[in-house]
């Protein structure tokens, strides 16, 4: 699907159980990229040594709640990575488990900016005439690479947990 020179593609996939280590955030992240880049950095310490990083690494956030009805500072996310389901992790970073579960998915290159425009394209202008709805477990995202590693630009997939209408 393209609107406004953003393109993605959009499908639905069954996705399974991925377990992270991961931070937790509470309060305003919309458009922060400085945040976003401080919390995948704690990750990403704690990670490195244990040999969990590397060119290919899924970042990962999780939105817990809808920034478009929740007030800025009741918002929360975790960001981390996937480890292994025997992986313990040490204090100050935590365990967040994404459900196994069927997803709407829509994935592409975008630039670090036109996040909120990648998410409209998926949540109001795809979902809406999918034949799907949002289902009760959080959205996520999945980023390959660091923005700032590819002048803003990196491949990234946005997770929306879906039923049948």
């Amino acid at each position: 699907m393209a609107r406004n020179g953003l393109n993605m593609d959009i499908g639905v996939r069954v996705a399974p159980e991925r377990r992270l280590a991961c931070v937790h955030h509470r309060g305003p992240y919309v458009g922060n990229v400085e945040l976003f880049e401080g919390l995948f950095a704690r990750v990403k310490e704690w990670a490195a040594p244990l040999g969990l990083v590397g060119p290919e690494q899924e970042r990962i956030a999780v939105f817990h709640n809808d920034p478009e009805i929740t007030p800025p500072d009741l918002l929360q996310m975790s960001v981390g990575i996937v480890i292994p389901e025997e992986m313990p992790v040490q204090e100050g970073i935590e365990v967040f488990v994404l459900p196994e579960g069927t997803y709407a998915v829509a994935t592409g290159s975008i630039h670090i900016e036109r996040h909120g425009q990648a998410w409209w394209l998926l949540m109001g202008e795809w979902l809406p005439r999918s034949g799907w709805k949002p289902a009760p477990a959080s959205s996520f995202e999945v980023v390959r690479q660091a923005p700032s590693d590819h002048d803003g630009m990196h491949h990234v997939e946005l997770w929306v947990p879906v039923m049948a209408v």
